[in-house]
């Protein structure tokens, strides 16, 4: 079976894209280079605290990763994820302010798209996106052609991560939510058959999504429309390397902290799609359109 045949059986053009990642992440993680055989030891002790569920390990589950990430299931999820986009990216100087209060990018009503849900304290309190590339289309493709074709003729399937912000009234974007939304839509893209991991950062950013998860730069540094022409670089990482994610973080991307039932796949409904539709730029070119 070839490539576009598994990708077919999956099922379910490009955008004026947004950067995947938030503007500001403020805790570094702990900058020791591990080796493959020190991320194997830490690995294991990782492992064993995770089985044992000791009080340490409890702690930070609930204190340090206090965002639960979801896919989305209702238009309150989604009306709340575009909110919360909108006012991170305004107040960051990414975007400029809407009479809706939201930032709908014609991506975000693909089916292919999935948009996560991050809540807290009974609040939906940060977003992400992810975009299979079971169309043959990814957001990051308007700046970034030729890098995309290159990583999409070299693995199963490729998807990219996109939209990711925080509530400016609940938190400033900080590691653990990060490690909380990126490890939900990991997860989710491993169920999905998605080998390949994308996203467009700032260059300033690349590091971190190194030390998490592995990620790699794949292209040059280039303005991005999307976020008012500030600068963007494309990464990479591997969705099943277990090695490429940072010792500590390794319950969340390949262990039970995330459930399954968070990553149940979901799809915008038809009623949602007409009524987000006029908010969505760029939406009258119609390879944006949304595929039946």
């Amino acid at each position: 079976m070839g490539k576009s045949d598994r990708i077919e059986r999956k099922g379910g053009g490009k955008v004026s894209a947004a950067p995947a990642m938030t503007p500001v992440v403020t805790q570094a993680v702990d900058d020791q280079e591990t080796s493959v055989g020190g991320v194997d030891r830490l690995h294991a002790r990782a492992w064993t605290a995770a089985g044992t569920r000791t009080a340490e390990e409890t702690w930070a589950a609930g204190e340090l990763f206090p965002v639960q990430c979801f896919t989305a299931r209702s238009l309150h999820d989604y009306e709340a994820a575009f909110r919360t986009l909108h006012d991170s990216y305004v107040k960051a100087g990414l975007c400029d302010p809407t009479a809706s209060g939201m930032r709908v990018l014609p991506f975000h009503l693909w089916r292919e798209t999935q948009v996560f849900s991050g809540r807290a304290d009974q609040k939906r309190v940060a977003t992400l996106s992810l975009v299979l590339d079971e169309h043959h289309r990814l957001p990051m493709e308007e700046v970034f052609e030729d890098v995309v074709q290159r990583e999409r003729e070299a693995n199963e399937l490729t998807a990219e991560l996109s939209s990711f912000a925080v509530a400016p009234d609940y938190s400033k974007p900080r590691t653990e939510h990060l490690v909380a939304m990126t490890a939900a839509a990991v997860q989710f893209a491993r169920r999905q058959g998605v080998d390949d991991l994308l996203a467009t950062v700032h260059p300033k950013h690349v590091r971190i999504y190194r030390r998490i998860m592995g990620f790699r730069q794949i292209g040059e540094v280039a303005p991005h429309g999307g976020v008012m022409g500030r600068p963007a670089v494309p990464i990479a990482a591997p969705v099943n390397d277990i090695r490429a994610v940072h010792p500590r973080f390794l319950p969340w991307y390949f262990g039970d902290r995330i459930r399954k039932e968070q990553v149940r796949r979901s799809y915008l409904s038809e009623r949602g799609y007409r009524y987000f539709r006029p908010f969505a730029r760029g939406i009258g070119n119609r390879r944006y359109r949304r595929p039946r």
